[in-house]
């Protein structure tokens, strides 16, 4: 029977707490600045500048979504949950975070240490887990309570209600999860932390890159499904016509690559050199 070991929580968190920190005061800081700053750029001029085609169809292809015309501030404001700082933040957090155990260890050296210990290979698989996913938790937080700051003075009718936001913040989280159970995988897969990192990049690159091309692109609309990002839409909940099943969807893929990662983990041979 697979216990969660103590020690090997307390190393992960001991290694992953300053950047949870920092990483988790960026993303607040930056939704607060992107609340604040959005409804001062647009304000009185969103439907008009919604009207302009080329304007539409980027902020559609930002938000992953058909804004249409007459959405105004709300279509806007969900910018600020899609900003790429805000991806960029997030993604680069569990790049480094899911990469620690195996790929990590074993571009170290040290992954024969490591299991050397009395544990399992699926206790030291789980543990660094649970730390970048209760990270996970503080981020999207982190995002919410920025928001909710930022755009404090403002009306339901720019920034959506709080309950639809904290829906947000779930929808970001379950994001979060998929991309950190992909990561995760690779890891596994792999023997290098920059090769694990990379692919995960380049995974992750085609995913924005798919969901931004579909809004100009008809024909990429086929393949958009295979996007993280066509799962997480702010601007249909804060609209109030969110899906609980996009939810569903990127907790299923992120909880079922991290079980692969765990039996590659756990089957593969591994070079301690």
């Amino acid at each position: 029977m697979h216990r969660l070991n103590p020690g090997l929580l307390a190393k992960a968190l001991r290694e992953s707490w300053l950047a949870t920190l920092l990483t988790a005061l960026g993303l607040f800081t930056a939704e607060v600045f992107l609340a604040q700053v959005l409804p001062g750029v647009f304000k009185n001029l969103s439907e008009q500048i919604l009207q302009v085609r080329i304007v539409r169809e980027i902020v559609s292809a930002l938000l992953g979504a058909d804004v249409g015309a007459g959405l105004g501030s709300i279509a806007l404001m969900s910018v600020a949950w899609v900003h790429p700082v805000i991806l960029g933040l997030l993604w680069a957090y569990v790049l480094v975070q899911a990469t620690r155990v195996p790929a990590g260890e074993i571009d170290r050296g040290t992954i024969d240490i490591l299991l050397s210990l009395p544990i399992t290979r699926f206790q030291a698989y789980v543990a660094p887990s649970l730390v970048w996913l209760a990270g996970g938790l503080v981020l999207a937080g982190a995002v919410l309570l920025g928001n909710i700051i930022g755009a404090w003075s403002l009306g339901s009718d720019y920034t959506g209600k709080v309950v639809n936001r904290i829906q947000v913040s779930a929808n970001l989280f379950a994001m979060y999860v998929a991309v950190g159970g992909i990561v995760s995988f690779i890891s596994a897969t792999c023997s290098r932390r920059g090769q694990a990192m990379a692919i995960a990049f380049g995974v992750l690159s085609a995913s924005f890159l798919v969901n931004f091309l579909a809004a100009f692109q008809k024909s990429f609309e086929w393949i958009s499904f295979l996007s993280v990002l066509d799962y997480y839409r702010p601007l249909h909940v804060l609209s109030g016509s969110g899906r609980l099943s996009d939810i569903f969807v990127l907790l299923t893929v992120g909880g079922l690559c991290w079980i692969l990662g765990a039996v590659v983990f756990q089957r593969r041979d591994l070079p301690t050199t």
